[in-house]
């Protein structure tokens, strides 16, 4: 398989929750899945059935995860919905999206069975976490969590296995390091889903190009299972064919049409565009054999939203378009001119304004800042760097450096609200790192520094239609 990925996952399935803002992320990285036939064979069985929603009024978080788990494994969509909890009336299908996406898999998962070791041929759509033996291994694990409960929030911290999560060890499902939030409804505890995933309304999830991306990606992988559970589909070549009417191709290469929109081949630059694919996000290493002087060649296709974000290699970008079409872009990845050609080519322009956005606000604490100025000095190479300390260190940042850091460790925007400036060195741990939850203050250890979840103004970029 080339360096691309759909929706494929992490080395750990992990932090499920930055979903798609970093799917619920364990859909989210380049790395495709293995088959795990033999971890499929080692988890223990579990025989349950689904708790009713009548049941789980009365439910413990614990009890709601279990039935979770057990309508994920019973590829029923309605009794896993149940279990979750969004703001809102969601009139426009985000808990369809979010919840669909994984029974959509294992529905897919035990679909391809059919075919035998046929099944590889799909690759990283066949994923080891979305198995009956992950799912009866995270029951397992399940029995030993621990619960939190604070007034109508409340927490459930699994305690996974030292190999839990390793693709070529043992799957587990929906593996998150951080404990997983609930909240109490009339109807009982559910699962959290704008905590989790980092919203706020249902319209914030499916306005999203991850939104769109799940919806559409359920729908392929629910349209394929049906074909081969009712004997339409029976070899690889029919499951491969089906999928591909779905995306324009298998692995991403081929668009729905060889259409080249733009070209630019000079000594200075290379940038193509084509017609692609809306329904796909596809990123990933560009293969230019004529052109070996062109650095970190990218290819990122799927809708304007997903082209221009990857372009931008930021979350402060907000595209406001009427046009719904797909494109494949071809570029340098370092070309900082990519996205004012590509938005010109496609009769669309680029400007920088104050907008309210939903972001992670990097502040100082009432303790004040514990940093200490350094000069200004040439930087290294390199952006940061790991310690023996297991730390990551960064050397002679602005504030304005480090929120873009972590906005890129993160998912959703950064903005730096300190008042500091100047240079500094500082230290951060993996938990600093991690986006803190809605309604939660993270520390970044001993800086000084706090990061919170706020509606806030902030300069974006902004590429609309002339």
């Amino acid at each position: 398989m080339p360096n691309t990925y759909h929706l494929a996952c992490r080395t750990r399935w992990q932090d499920g929750a930055y979903l798609l803002l970093a799917l619920l992320s364990a859909v989210g990285t380049a790395r495709a899945c293995p088959q795990g036939d033999a971890a499929r064979q080692q988890a223990p069985q579990v025989k349950e059935s689904a708790t009713s929603e009548t049941a789980l009024s009365d439910a413990t978080p614990r009890d709601v995860y279990r039935s979770w788990l057990l309508a994920v494994k019973g590829n029923d969509l309605a009794a896993a919905k149940s279990c979750w909890w969004m703001s809102g009336n969601d009139t426009c299908g985000a808990l369809d999206a979010i919840v669909g996406i994984w029974v959509a898999h294992h529905r897919f998962n035990v679909a391809m069975d059919k075919i035998g070791k046929e099944r590889k041929q799909v690759g990283n759509y066949l994923r080891d976490d979305c198995t009956d033996a992950a799912i009866d291994r995270t029951l397992e694990r399940l029995k030993q969590a621990e619960m939190t409960i604070t007034g109508d929030i409340a927490t459930l911290k699994i305690p996974w296995a030292e190999d839990d999560g390793l693709v070529d060890n043992q799957p587990v499902f929906f593996y998150v390091d951080e404990p997983i939030p609930f909240r109490k409804t009339p109807a009982g505890w559910k699962i959290d889903a704008n905590d989790l995933c980092g919203i706020t309304t249902p319209e914030e999830f499916m306005s999203s190009t991850w939104g769109v991306a799940f919806r559409d990606h359920a729908a392929m992988l629910n349209d394929v299972a049906a074909g081969l559970e009712s004997g339409k589909l029976e070899t690889a070549a029919d499951v491969v064919g089906a999928m591909e009417r779905h995306l324009g191709s298998l692995d991403g290469q081929t668009p729905l049409t060889r259409t080249v929109i733009y070209e630019e081949d000079t000594p200075t630059r290379y940038l193509r565009i084509r017609k692609g694919n809306p329904n796909q996000l596809s990123i990933g290493s560009a293969e230019l054999p004529h052109r070996k002087d062109v650095k970190n060649p990218t290819r990122v296709e799927g809708d304007l939203q997903a082209v221009f974000e990857h372009i931008y290699h930021g979350r402060k970008i907000v595209v406001e378009t009427r046009n719904k079409k797909g494109y494949e872009v071809i570029y340098a990845y370092h070309d900082e001119r990519a996205l004012e050609i590509v938005a010109a080519q496609l009769g669309m322009t680029v400007k920088r304004e104050q907008r309210s956005i939903s972001a992670f606000v990097l502040t100082v604490g009432q303790s004040g800042s514990h940093l200490q100025q350094v000069p200004k000095r040439n930087k290294p190479d390199w952006e940061w760097k790991y310690t023996d300390r297991g730390t990551r260190a960064y050397y002679a940042v602005t504030m304005d450096e480090l929120a873009d850091f972590l906005e890129r460790l993160s998912g959703p925007p950064v903005v730096n609200k300190t008042g500091l400036a100047g240079y500094y060195d500082l230290e951060l741990s993996d938990k600093a790192e991690r986006a803190p939850r809605q309604g939660e203050t993270r520390m970044l250890d001993q800086t000084g520094l706090e990061m919170r979840w706020e509606k806030t103004k902030a300069e974006v970029v902004v590429v609309k239609d002339k």
